[in-house]
């Protein structure tokens, strides 16, 4: 990687990166433990954590796939992920926390959604593509401080 390519590159606050965790941990855990949940009582808790388990596994590995079908060299889907937190961030504290948090959780859940199209596509540059519409139209609809 040559010089100029490492000055642009965006490197977050540690407040940045702290939300996107916060908002990769929540949209990773949040909705399968409610799943797992509603579908089983306390009788049967061993299925209840079971299911949970493979959900999670699930999801993670269609990161994974996601990873894998959106980077590019000039734009990794980790990197994408935390622009857009950092787009969404309006300083620091309980706001920039919470809007940052849904903007992440949504990047995410779209990044997924493009990852499992991608599986229909012929063309493996539409995936990416795609991711970096997408990254651009948080950056567009950024909030300002």
């Amino acid at each position: 990687m040559d010089t100029e390519t490492t000055k642009r590159r965006y490197r977050p606050g540690i407040h940045v990166q702290l939300y996107f965790w916060v908002a990769l941990v929540a949209v990773s855990l949040v909705p399968f433990l409610i799943l797992s949940r509603e579908f089983y009582d306390e009788d049967h808790i061993v299925e209840g954590v079971s299911v949970f388990l493979l959900m999670v596994i699930v999801f993670q590995s269609l990161l994974w796939l996601a990873r894998r079908r959106c980077s590019t060299p000039g734009l990794g889907v980790w990197d994408g992920w935390l622009y857009v937190t950092g787009c969404m961030t309006v300083g620091v504290g309980l706001m920039s926390l919470i809007l940052a948090v849904i903007g992440a959780a949504a990047a995410v859940l779209v990044t997924a959604g493009i990852a499992l199209l991608s599986l229909l596509d012929r063309d493996s540059a539409v995936a990416p593509q795609r991711f970096r519409r997408m990254v651009m139209w948080f950056a567009r609809h950024r909030m300002y401080q």
